[in-house]
């Protein structure tokens, strides 16, 4: 009979321990991830700029939401590099939707959509 109820008992607290685990790890992912935003963001600002650190900070910006900043990275990247990643096409085009540039976006789709079949 202690057995059936130190089973659930045992589960129970073994489940509890295992989701606080994992939300303590997202939680300071998401910390770490912000702090890598804020260091490019310093790096820039101090005058070091490449394709990579643009790169960096665009798709980082299109993943958090923040599409104005985002756009700002992207088209600094596409500057600094005249053949970037074919995804970045596309997620440039999502940006733009988002911040209602539909023309330009349809052409950046294109892009993505002529690079992708090679």
């Amino acid at each position: 009979m202690k057995i059936y109820i130190i089973t659930p008992i045992f589960c129970f607290f073994f489940v509890s321990t295992f989701y606080a685990q994992e939300t303590t790890i997202a939680s300071s992912q998401q910390e770490q991830y912000i702090d890598v935003v804020k260091v490019y963001e310093k790096v820039v600002e101090d005058g070091y700029e490449s394709a990579q650190i643009f790169e960096k900070l665009a798709n980082s910006n299109y993943e958090r939401g923040n599409y104005t900043e985002a756009k700002k990275w992207f088209e600094k990247w596409f500057n600094k590099d005249k053949n970037p990643k074919t995804i970045a096409y596309l997620k440039y085009s999502k940006t733009l939707e988002a911040l209602n540039e539909p023309e330009k976006a349809k052409h950046y789709l294109s892009l993505y959509e002529k690079k992708s079949k090679k």
